[in-house]
Order: structure tokens, then sequence, then C-alpha cells
């Protein structure tokens, strides 16, 4: 996954980029060319669309994505274990329906052929997203969940944690 993970934040980078170029772009030509983009902020947003869900998988493996701990704090090392392992069972099912069901709207925009408003570009390719960004969470909660169900630490932060440092 590490990998993976380079590559899914380089590209994160290429988007925030390109968001950034086209919104300069866009302020050039609206107050100094009195000539607006028509098409700038539609492709910002569909770039933002793509970065946010990249950035979803990306901070669900380095072990960033907000979590709520104040009951999980509380229990005994043993619950905490049987507690995390069903908490990340859910996550899964959530995941997984997600990326289920991304496809399915993904794959019925591509084929209605509905297109975006300025670009004319098939409107599918931006819900992609859905499906892409929540798959690559899948699997770093499936790691996830094989290391807490073996009872190694699963998170940045815990001494060995099987998802990495998020440094990479």
């Amino acid at each position: 996954m590490a990998s993976i993970d380079r590559i899914v934040r380089f590209l994160i980078g290429l988007l925030m980029a390109g968001i950034l170029i086209v919104a300069l772009m866009a302020v050039f030509f609206r107050y100094v060319l009195n000539a607006a983009l028509f098409w700038g902020e539609e492709v910002a947003r569909y770039l933002t669309v793509w970065a946010i869900f990249l950035s979803m998988s990306v901070a669900y493996g380095s072990g960033v994505h907000v979590r709520v701990t104040a009951v999980l704090d509380r229990l005994h090392p043993g619950a905490r274990r049987r507690a995390e392992v069903v908490a990340t069972v859910l996550e899964v099912v959530l995941l997984g329906l997600l990326t289920w069901y991304g496809t399915v709207l993904a794959v019925n925009n591509l084929q209605r052929g509905q297109r975006s408003p300025a670009l004319q570009m098939p409107i599918g390719f931006v819900y992609v997203a859905v499906p892409v960004g929540t798959g690559l969470s899948l699997l770093h909660a499936l790691a996830r969940l094989r290391a807490v169900a073996r009872g190694q630490p699963a998170s940045v932060g815990e001494p060995g944690g099987a998802l990495g440092s998020g440094d990479s």
C-alpha cells in the first residue's frame, strides 16, 4: 500500500496545483482581461472532488482521519481491542457499500451519457472519484482490521502501527 499511497499523494499534489492554476487563471482573465473563463469554476470544482476523495484514503491510511475515541479510551485493553475490531468491521462494511454504490452511480452516469455544462465531458468521470477514493480507503480498512484482529497497533502514534507513519 505504501507505493500506492505515494502515487496517490503525488496525484493529490497535481490536483491541488491544478486547482490553484485554474483559480489564478480565472481571476486573471476576469479582472485583468475582462473576459471570464466559462470553464474555470467547473474544472476547479471537479479537481476538488477528486482531491477530496483521494485525500480521504490517504488520511485513513495514515491514521489521521477523524475518529472519536472517548469511549475507547476508557476501556480495558481486552475490551478496547474487541471494540476496535467491531468498529473496524463496521468501517469495512460502510466503505464496501460506498465503493459498491459509488461504482453503480458512476457506471449509470457514464451509460446515460450525461455531460457537464461547460466542458461537455461525461459527468461520470467525476463520479468515478467516489469508488476510487472509498475503494482505496477500504484497502486500508482491511489492513487495519487484520492488524487490530491480531492485537497489533493499527494507527499512527501507536508503536509499530500497521498503517505506517504518515510521513511517506
